[in-house]
């Protein structure tokens, strides 16, 4: 009886271990506007690729020559890698001009979740 309920108790442990992962992901509509678009054009400035999600980091003029800073949630360098996006493209691009379009931050913030990159010479990246 005893060995049966630790048995028992056991694997109620293991499934609750393997849901803990599940209930870390968060939906993006909670943290961006999916019903707005933006697009912004500035320098990248940084390229952190890292698991969860990547992030870039882009500094924007306005007409007044005043930069704003933008930092950029982008899809896990796993997903990135199978669209055939390198890590060395992204860091071969940093100090020039791109154009990046995405969701706004619900809060107003410069923040946003890119979906694509178009760099300097034309070319669309999948975010």
């Amino acid at each position: 009886m005893y060995s049966k309920s630790r048995g028992i108790l056991a694997v109620v442990f293991g499934l609750l271990c393997m849901a803990i992962p599940a209930l870390a992901h968060h939906s993006a509509a909670v943290q961006y506007d999916v019903n707005k678009q933006v697009k912004i054009t500035g320098t990248l400035v940084k390229v952190e690729w890292q698991n969860p999600h990547n992030w870039y980091y882009v500094d924007v003029k306005d007409a007044s020559g005043e930069v704003t800073h933008w930092a950029m949630e982008g899809a896990p360098p796993g997903h990135l890698f199978r669209d055939g996006v390198q890590r060395s493209t992204l860091l071969g691009v940093i100090g020039n001009t791109i154009t990046v379009e995405g969701n706004p931050a619900r809060d107003g913030s410069k923040n946003m979740s890119a979906h694509r990159m178009t760099l300097s010479d034309g070319k669309n990246l999948p975010m």
